[in-house]
């Protein structure tokens, strides 16, 4: 049993090990990760890993299975789980920014509308059954 295998096996109370496949690759294999129990991850998490053939270090991964079980034997070191990836803050600045180009575009329509309506002098019942108000 390599050290490291020995001083995580010995921490196991507070780290476990995950099963990750890279992000957005379906063909990836699965790879095993350290991770700190706190992190509170679970299966279908995307977290942040250390990788060694990486030229920024770092990748991003899908959690498959949560406590599995590590290769004592293995002549490797396992890499750390960073961090998960939480995208409470992404999806609300997106659902945000969805709801202010509905917004504008309504606006927009208005707009139009009025531009229409005056262009017309609300002669032509045409253009004003067009837009449905």
């Amino acid at each position: 049993m390599n050290k490291q295998h020995l001083i995580t096996y010995t921490q196991r109370h507070a780290f476990t090990a995950v099963s990750c496949k890279f992000f957005g690759d379906t063909a990836s294999r699965a790879y095993t990760y350290k991770a700190a129990k706190a992190l509170g991850l679970a299966v279908g998490d995307l977290a942040v890993v250390h990788t060694a053939n990486s030229n920024v270090g770092f990748k991003v991964v899908e959690v498959v299975a949560i406590n599995v079980e590590v290769d004592y034997s293995a002549t490797f070191e396992y890499k750390w789980v960073v961090d998960k990836v939480d995208l409470t803050s992404y999806n609300k600045m997106r659902v945000a920014e969805q709801e202010l180009l509905k917004e504008l575009k309504e606006a927009e329509l208005k707009k139009q509308f009025e531009t229409e309506l005056t262009a017309v002098a609300f002669t032509d019942a045409a253009a004003v059954a067009r837009w449905n108000f």
